[in-house]
């Protein structure tokens, strides 16, 4: 994503979430009044508006310059160097010859120039760096504000409401077209987007690609006139929770073929790990029996009967819990899971 492209996001959320553009300078400057929902969203003050809503008070709505990129040699964000010319508080210019204590005390003063107070001491006030007004918010990458941004557009995206624009039929019948995330965790997680419409009349169910619905459909955020809204029959919350259980009925049994060959590579790994641990517990009771021969034999051993038998009863344990792990390792990476994560719904009044 380049600057430019995210210049034209941050417009088309001003102009959707109500902002009035003030003034622009594409793809580096933009000035916005925040709308009450932008201003919420990215004004970064619960206190007032908690205070405002309170007191049913109309809110000052926040002016905001948001900066995407700066020219190349620009000093906007460049502070002036020891080197350079330093302003005084009167806007009279001295310049630095040796770093004495009379300098020291001029740079400071022109950090943090002074103004009276009610109380008759001087308080200290920031002057922003040149070129850079104190209003000015970068949306730069890795910028929270950017991210803030992001959550807004998210939160405020994830539902809409669109209706037929030209209806044939002089009425319109309200769906919901719910966007699921499907995703198919087993030895690789694979990811696909699968679309429903839920007739709200009849809780009627059907597949639909949104493409091709929102193409041949020419959708509005405004009702058309003169016609005719038919009334839902069930509310958008319950309707989901009722088709929710379909819905993932019918991604289940779609989806079983895969699930049956998840098992069965299942069912071969597991089998190929008890054919390893048994070829090694094998081996350590074939150790037992030589050990035994031996001492039938009365041949020299380097370790009493009963201290091998001890060795080999802790291999063997160790064998076991290693066994176990290991299949559980296998259990956890193999087996099939369908996940179903609703990710967009949308109110459509269709023809």
């Amino acid at each position: 994503m380049t600057e430019a492209t995210l210049f034209q996001l941050a417009r088309t959320y001003f102009e959707l979430s109500g902002s009035t553009i003030l003034e622009e300078e594409p793809p580096r400057r933009l000035t916005v009044e925040l709308s009450q929902e932008a201003d919420q969203a990215l004004g970064y003050r619960p206190f007032y508006w908690s205070y405002i809503t309170l007191m049913r008070m109309k809110p000052e709505l926040l002016k905001k310059t948001y900066r995407f990129w700066d020219e190349p040699g620009s000093t906007s964000i460049t502070p002036t160097s020891t080197d350079q010319k330093v302003r005084t508080v009167d806007d009279q210019a001295v310049t630095d010859q040796q770093p004495n204590a009379t300098t020291q005390k001029v740079r400071t003063a022109d950090r943090h120039p002074t103004v009276p107070s009610a109380t008759g001491h001087e308080a200290p006030s920031i002057v922003p760096l040149p070129g850079f007004h104190q209003q000015e918010e970068w949306l730069s990458f890795g910028s929270p504000r950017l991210y803030r941004l992001f959550e807004a557009m998210m939160d405020h995206g994830r539902y809409t409401s669109l209706y037929a624009s030209n209806p044939r039929s002089g009425r319109l019948t309200p769906h919901l077209l719910v966007i699921y995330t499907i995703a198919q965790v087993g030895a690789h997680r694979k990811e696909s987007i699968e679309s429903y419409l839920i007739r709200l009349t009849d809780l009627a169910l059907r597949p639909v690609d949104p493409v091709e619905l929102f193409a041949k459909e020419n959708l509005s955020p405004h009702p058309p006139h003169y016609t005719a809204l038919l009334p839902r029959m069930f509310h958008p919350k319950s309707a989901l929770s009722r088709s929710h259980e379909a819905i993932q009925s019918i991604i289940e049994e779609r989806l079983q073929p895969w699930v049956r060959e998840a098992e069965e590579k299942l069912t071969n790994e597991l089998a190929r790990l008890k054919t390893y641990y048994d070829t090694l517990r094998d081996h350590l009771l074939q150790k037992g029996e030589t050990v035994e021969r031996k001492k039938r034999k009365g041949k020299p051993m380097t370790r009493t009967p009963d201290e091998v038998e001890r060795a080999r009863e802790a291999r063997m344990q160790e064998l076991e819990e290693a066994y176990k792990m290991r299949k559980a390792e296998l259990e956890a990476l193999y087996t099939p899971r369908i996940l179903v994560e609703l990710e967009q719904i949308a109110l459509l009044y269709l023809d």
